[in-house]
């Protein structure tokens, strides 16, 4: 699906020599100060279906009244990622270079990224005339004569020259200037009437003597025949003969390939120096066989050839490897123009005519129509319809790696036998992505050779260098030192799995103004997607960033656990008909599980056939095995950030006399195993199944392991135990639900809530002992309403001052201690009726939350508390329009997550929750088992500075933990692991 474009853009090449620019276009270094964003969420709780969007992002982005943000695009990914980008408006004004896009899988948000600008307050009624702002326009540029291309729009914009975040009402204005030549991007401010960006479209390289006017033949034409197939072969002037698909015309073929897309053609320009494809005229052969003799001539007219298949090679790299028609997803046509000039060094990517050109070189050099460059050229458009990086800067120098990336993913499958790491290795190489320094391009972030300057649009040429090497070692591998100092070792992961990478961030993660830190950023993350956390590809990303400079080498996170595959797909599914699949046996046990089909050797034990088709994995306790001998088989990682409430379901069959025992075990990176399942004793002669919820392990990445221990005794041969068709898939249970504490009072007697009114809730009563769970009772609710709660109190006998308080669970973090819950009071009366309004704050989660009222002899109740007379009920509400699935306070809560830290982590004896607070608050921390007990909790009133609390974990058995932290009702949560010897 093609990307909306707001105004069209030139993206030059000009990959051979530092860009040398007009005098105007030197007055500003294009720099975008406020950093992109990149935020991921690790757990199901975001759920961003169609109507539950706007809420979300209203929340992600803490968006007011006049922000709105219009959604321009939506894919799906080969990987089942769903990605939509929106364009941000204020007040119904386009805000320029500002999109957010969400990135949604199974129907939760796994990650928000984008460029969103902060509008406070902005006037936006024009005092500056669209034609004063075009007059200004028009002598920046110093144009003499000029053609603008689209209508001025106005726009909110940064001021890209005064490098601030501060927005402008602006106007946009895209200019074709003839005299001298230029395509610019100008951004007027409509209050001021100043120049806030100039963004040249054009990239080209100026050199001298390259207006020399030598005329190449109209059109090469040789005797026609009749054509008699699309399908031909062409000599091309770097790559040899190749096949082409070509178009009949005029009785012979021409240059035109129509099987790719909405098509590919290659005209000659005849060494006009414009963009007329119009005017341009046709390569023709007249049957299809396009020789050597006929087109290696003095005008190298070949070098058309080698032009449409390049482009048929491009065109065929990212569909098969990434999926991609054309340019813009979308088949858009390819055009090109060859013999642009012939003394011109040069090729250039126009977005404003949707074409490129190519220069015949100058002096001794040919064409530019090289595999490399063509692909380099034809990439600059994939980034324009994708992360439109602003040619500048970092950004620029992002736009131009990223085409050095391609070109070299491509000469690698298409022409294996090409310099893959010299750019433009065919007319003299100008780039070295093995050894930057070759060509005096920097291989470490701002290390030697890196350029600080203005030219070159802020070195974009020369720092792109550093991706260009990031994305050699990250495909081949190295060991070495950087610029830093830094000691460094990257594995390989082959160009093909970088180059899914380097795709991935820029389609899906970079924007227009994305740096170095934001495509590492990227990069793991996209590695992180295609590969799993934790995964050896996820590794060597990180560790090749750090080897060029950007950021830390890896240092754990994902499984850590040696994980050599990651399952990130799902439903899963192994019954081992082919192998093992991903699963492998253990390193020192006793034994190794067997794969099997038709029945064990000993008799009386083990199974005769799978439970899912013919074979299945087992252990065999005859002679040596046994007695008591354990044997391991351990999962691949599963990668549970992006699956629904998920389980572990697998087919066990243990029959024998000596059956002894089966364990199922479950581990979180480098953690300890915490056993999750276990059967002794003989089950009898057929296939059982068991299903596991995994819901405490929501957004880690774990590994299974199943193990056996054979029988004892003379007999205990006869104990094989066997399993098959073993799942991962979303299941139908939910996550532990929260544990509230207890209230209730000792007698109610002589005194009980007899009636409770809320909405549709109106339940009638009698005495229950202290306490009544009436949470099948429940009401909707919505968010930013009040509603009266009436209660009505029954004596038995004399009637006595009771009091009342009714708290709802409005975060749903499993007690009423928040701020705001206590949501109504009473003090002592006898009245026979209560009643009180109850607000809903905006702010509440959507969704069933608890209610609780309590009524107390002589006193205001608490929330937890046991009393000696009244009586305490349980009630449920639904909160509809609030806040979607624990996404409230999300600022504040980040905020939270940010400034604690769990440590150590694993854990032995004890673990530390360490808080930083910026001013007095009320915490609570309380540790939680797997299956959501809280089993203690620290309370305080704290000042300003490190709140420090120890728990003592030393007796708790080894596994999965969370530490939830609560600070003035904002609540996040930790996991942490318990390694101990217990």
């Amino acid at each position: 699906m093609r990307k909306l474009h707001f105004w069209p853009k030139v993206l030059g090449i000009l990959m051979f020599l530092q860009v040398s620019f007009m005098a105007s276009a030197q007055r500003e270094n294009l720099k975008v100060t406020h950093p992109p964003v990149l935020k991921t969420f690790k757990q199901q709780r975001y759920r961003v279906n169609n109507g539950e969007m706007d809420a979300f992002l209203k929340v992600q982005l803490n968006l007011k009244n006049n922000d709105h943000l219009l959604k321009v695009n939506e894919w799906t990914d080969k990987l089942g990622y769903q990605h939509i980008k929106y364009q941000q408006e204020y007040k119904g004004v386009k805000v320029l270079k500002s999109t957010y896009s969400v990135h949604a899988r199974n129907g939760f948000a796994t990650a928000i990224s984008g460029n969103f600008l902060e509008i406070k307050d902005l006037n936006i009624a024009p005092t500056v005339q669209k034609s004063a702002a075009l007059k200004t326009a028009v002598n920046y540029i110093f144009s003499k004569k000029y053609k603008q291309l689209g209508k001025t729009e106005l726009v909110i914009s940064r001021d890209y020259i005064g490098r601030n975040e501060e927005p402008h009402l602006a106007y946009h204005i895209v200019l074709i200037s003839e005299e001298p030549e230029s395509h610019n991007e100008v951004i007027v401010d409509a209050h001021t009437g100043r120049v806030l960006l100039n963004n040249p479209l054009l990239r080209q390289c100026f050199v001298k003597g390259h207006k020399h006017h030598h005329k190449h033949k109209k059109a090469h034409k040789v005797k026609k025949t009749k054509a008699f197939a699309s399908q031909g072969t062409g000599y091309t002037l770097y790559s040899g003969t190749q096949t082409i698909h070509t178009d009949p015309h005029n009785g012979g073929y021409r240059l035109f390939d129509d099987s790719r897309g909405n098509g590919i053609h290659i005209k000659n320009s005849n060494n006009n120096f414009n963009w007329d494809f119009n005017g341009a005229t046709e390569f023709v052969d007249n049957d299809n066989n396009w020789t050597q003799a006929e087109w290696d001539n003095a005008d190298k007219d070949a070098a058309g050839i080698e032009a449409l298949w390049a482009y048929e090679k491009t065109y065929d790299y990212y569909a098969q490897f990434h999926n991609r028609n054309s340019l813009d997803n979308n088949g858009r046509l390819l055009r090109a123009l060859v013999h642009s000039n012939n003394n011109w060094f040069n090729a250039q990517y126009s977005s404003a005519f949707v074409m490129m050109r190519f220069g015949d070189g100058s002096g001794n050099q040919s064409p530019l129509t090289t595999l490399d460059i063509t692909t380099h050229e034809l990439t600059h458009g994939v980034t324009d319809f994708t992360a439109d990086l602003v040619y500048a800067n970092e950004s620029g120098a992002l736009n131009e790696s990223f085409s050095d990336i391609f070109a070299a993913a491509v000469e690698a499958w298409a022409a294996p036998s090409k310099a893959t790491w010299l750019v433009g290795d065919d007319i003299g190489h100008i780039r070295d992505m093995e050894n930057p320094n070759a060509k005096g391009h920097p291989d470490t972030y701002k290390g030697t050779n890196w350029f600080t300057g203005s030219g070159d649009f802020g070195g974009v040429h020369t720092n792109s260098a550093v991706l260009n090497h990031w994305f050699y070692l990250l495909s081949v591998g190295k060991s070495g030192t950087n610029d830093n100092g830094d000691a460094y070792t990257v594995n390989g992961i082959s160009i093909e799995k970088a180059a899914r990478i380097a795709y991935r961030m820029l389609t899906v993660y970079l924007n227009s103004s994305s740096n170095y830190a934001a495509a590492r950023t990227a990069g793991i993350q996209s590695a992180t997607d295609l590969f799993g956390a934790g995964s050896p590809e996820v590794i060597q990303t990180t560790n090749a960033f750090y080897a060029v400079g950007v950021g830390a080498e890896y240092g754990g996170g994902g499984n850590g656990g040696g994980c050599s595959t990651t399952v990130s797909s799902f439903p899963y599914s192994e019954s081992f008909e082919s192998g093992l699949g991903n699963w492998t046996n253990a390193t020192g046990d006793d034994t190794n599980w067997t794969r099997d089909s038709g029945g064990t050797p000993s008799s009386n034990t083990g199974p005769s056939s799978g439970s899912n088709g013919s074979y299945y994995m087992y252990v065999e306790a005859s002679n040596p095995n046994f007695p008591s001998k354990t044997a391991i088989l351990e999962s691949p990682c599963f990668d549970l950030s992006g699956v629904t409430n998920p389980e572990l379901t697998f087919d066990y069959h243990m029959y024998g006399s000596q059956v002894n025992n089966l364990k199922a075990e479950v581990k979180v990176g480098s953690g300890s195993w915490t056993q999750i399942f276990t059967k002794s004793g003989n089950q009898g002669n057929n296939w059982l199944s068991e299903t596991i919820n995994l819901s405490a392990y929501l957004g880690t990445e774990v590994k299974v392991r199943f193990m056996v221990t054979t029988g004892t005794g003379s007999s205990g041969w006869q104990s094989d135990i066997a399993i098959d068709h073993v799942r991962v898939q979303a299941g139908g249970g939910t996550p532990p639900a929260p544990t509230y504490c207890a209230s209730t009072s000792n007698n109610a007697n002589d005194e009980y809530i007899s009636r409770v009114r809320l909405g549709s809730i109106d339940n009638s009563s009698t005495a229950s002992g202290g306490y009544s769970d009436y949470t099948s009772v429940s009401t909707d609710v919505n968010a930013g309403s009040s509603y009266t709660i009436t209660i009505n109190p029954t004596w038995t006998g004399t009637v006595y001052n009771e009091a009342y308080s009714v708290w709802i669970d409005f975060n749903q973090d499993g007690d009423f201690t928040d701020a705001g819950e206590q949501v109504f009071t009473q003090g002592n009366t006898t009245s026979a009726t209560i009643s009180g309004s109850i607000s809903i704050p905006s702010s509440a989660l959507s969704g069933a939350t608890r209610m609780r009222v309590s009524m107390k002899y002589n006193g205001i109740p608490t929330s937890c508390e046991t009393f000696s007379y009244g009586e305490v009920e349980d009630y449920t509400v639904t909160i509809n329009g609030g806040t979607i699935s624990s996404f409230g306070f999300d600022q504040q809560r980040q905020a939270l997550e940010n400034a604690t830290s769990v440590y150590p982590n694993p854990a032995r004896k004890s673990t530390n929750v360490q808080l930083m607070l910026q001013e007095e608050a009320d915490v609570s921390m309380s540790l939680i088992n797997a299956q959501g007990k809280i089993i203690t909790t620290h309370t305080s009133h704290a000042g300003q500075g490190a709140l420090l609390r120890k728990f003592d974990v030393s007796k708790l058995p080894a596994g999965i933990y969370l530490m939830r932290i609560t600070k003035n009702g904002i609540t996040t949560t930790k996991r942490f692991v318990v390694n101990n010897d217990k």
